[in-house]
């Protein structure tokens, strides 16, 4: 059969034509899934990170017909399900937190024993500004929290954790370059831990559940002729209209799967 060339659909696109045939659900999962294990290899340790990535995708493809998109990404969206998995695991990130203070940066152990104490919810908006780089209303959308409510927040604490670090080493070297750092979370970025690859055996496992999940043909497996008809109508339809297919696709899902 002929490949149909239409502009990459956006994350929004495929998890409202998800909806409607989970298969669209993969392409989204592939685009973020290493941002995910990354995640959650930061905030509880490589070593049990990768036994919740297939958790976070599951929830999320539960709860698609709850996605709210920002600027067309599902990135922040999947962060946000992500820190929900993350905050059940709440002894795993104390831990993780605590060998992140044992580094060899001068403000790690001050800066870390501050971040373990902190409420969830400020850690959580911290971490995905200084660590996953997320502007202020992608934190919003993720957390579910007002976008004023981050900004306010994140002025206060960037001044906390900078007060706190210069609190715990009581004197600040003046050749250390934190001492010019008016924002805290520059140094809550700096301890960021090693990133790690996503295996690819992960990431089949967690295509496999998907599939499982969403009633698809083993991988390799022949798919449908209705199926791929289906398909490449909406592959159709979004060459011609990218932009209308989200509203369509809603009017039309009065009860989708």
């Amino acid at each position: 059969m002929p490949t149909i060339d239409v502009g990459d659909p956006t994350d929004a696109q495929l998890i409202a034509a998800s909806r409607f045939d989970g298969v669209h659900f993969a392409t989204v999962l592939d685009r973020h899934a290493a941002t995910v294990q990354r995640y959650l290899s930061d905030r509880l340790g490589s070593e049990v990170a990768s036994a919740h990535v297939g958790e976070v995708f599951a929830t999320a493809y539960a709860a698609r017909r709850h996605f709210r998109s920002w600027n067309e990404s599902a990135g922040p969206w999947f962060l946000g399900v992500a820190t929900g998995v993350v905050r059940k695991q709440w002894r795993l990130e104390l831990g993780q937190l605590r060998r992140i203070g044992r580094g060899v940066a001068p403000f790690a152990d001050p800066l870390a024993d501050h971040l373990q104490h902190l409420d969830a919810r400020d850690r959580d908006v911290v971490i995905l500004v200084a660590w996953c780089d997320l502007e202020p209303a992608a934190v919003s959308m993720a957390l579910d929290l007002p976008v004023g409510t981050v900004t306010a927040r994140l002025h206060g604490l960037a001044q906390q954790l900078l007060e706190r670090v210069h609190v715990g080493l009581a004197r600040v070297p003046s050749s250390w370059p934190g001492s010019t750092i008016v924002d805290g979370l520059d140094l809550v970025g700096a301890l960021r831990p090693a990133g790690c690859d996503l295996d690819p055996a992960l990431l089949e496992a967690v295509r496999h559940d998907l599939r499982v999940a969403t009633g698809q043909p083993p991988a390799g497996a022949p798919r449908p002729t209705s199926a791929v008809a289906a398909e490449h109508e909406q592959l159709r339809r979004w060459r011609a209209s990218p932009g209308s297919v989200v509203a369509t696709l809603r009017a039309r899902g009065s009860s989708p799967t």
